[in-house]
């Protein structure tokens, strides 16, 4: 019926998105990617809370980590006396084809490995909305919040209307950084939202990346702007009035 409602009136409906992760990076980062497109988020962390938002919700879609472990949530989804099937995306860290095939035969639509970059869920998440719902989602190319202004299609940020070129890795930096904005994320976190798994301890990597990224936006170390170091812990970025 409200698709049939939007139809007729020539506007496209905002659709409700569930998403079952118990690693809060993990889950903001999503979060943050899905705010491109024309969605209401709502985030649980256990197979417990997702039965129960299921039953109160009605989730156009769902994005469900295959590693929480508390319960068989594809099922859930897939049960029985709900009002419909719940489109869902997988998401994994687990790249083999035999974890793949029983996502897939449990009721996943589709997989995403971790890592993976913003553009990618956002791309996934539209294309599983048209194949179920038969109608497109409009598309937020550009998000602000504050003086910044994150564009997901040319990959750039602009900071009060200065440019920023960004590559993909210090696209993904900024995007897992501010989607968890005034939390900090640790290296190993990064490190797993980026690059799939710990680099080891004497890897610099993320140093090397988020020094790379304060020079492009403006940022100093010592008195920060944007990215604060808070030692022995990781990283925090400073939501910007």
């Amino acid at each position: 019926m409200t698709s049939e409602r939007a139809r007729l009136t020539g506007r496209r409906r905002t659709y409700r998105v569930l998403t079952l992760m118990r690693d809060r990076a993990l889950a903001s980062a999503a979060e943050f990617a899905l705010t491109h497109g024309t969605y209401v988020l709502r985030h649980v962390r256990s197979s417990p809370e997702l039965a129960i938002t299921l039953r109160e919700w009605d989730p156009d879609l769902a994005l469900v980590d295959l590693d929480v472990d508390d319960g068989d949530a594809l099922e859930l989804l897939c049960r029985p006396g709900l009002l419909r099937r719940v489109p869902t995306i997988a998401v994994t860290r687990n790249g083999e084809m035999r974890a793949k095939l029983s996502a897939f035969d449990r009721g996943a639509d589709d997989i995403l490995n971790v890592p993976f970059l913003p553009e990618e869920l956002v791309a996934r998440a539209q294309a599983l909305i048209r194949r179920s719902y038969v109608e497109g989602i409009d598309l937020i190319a550009a998000v602000r919040f504050g003086e910044i202004e994150v564009d997901i299609l040319a990959r750039t940020v602009s900071i009060g209307g200065r440019r920023v070129d960004l590559s993909p890795l210090e696209h993904g930096l900024f995007w897992v950084l501010a989607s968890n904005a005034g939390t900090v994320v640790s290296k190993d976190q990064i490190e797993e939202l980026l690059w799939g798994s710990a680099l080891g301890t004497s890897s610099n990597v993320v140093q090397q990346y988020v020094r790379r990224l304060r020079a492009k936006l403006g940022d100093d170390a010592k008195r920060s702007r944007f990215i604060e170091t808070v030692r022995g812990q990781g990283y925090r970025f400073t939501p910007t009035p």
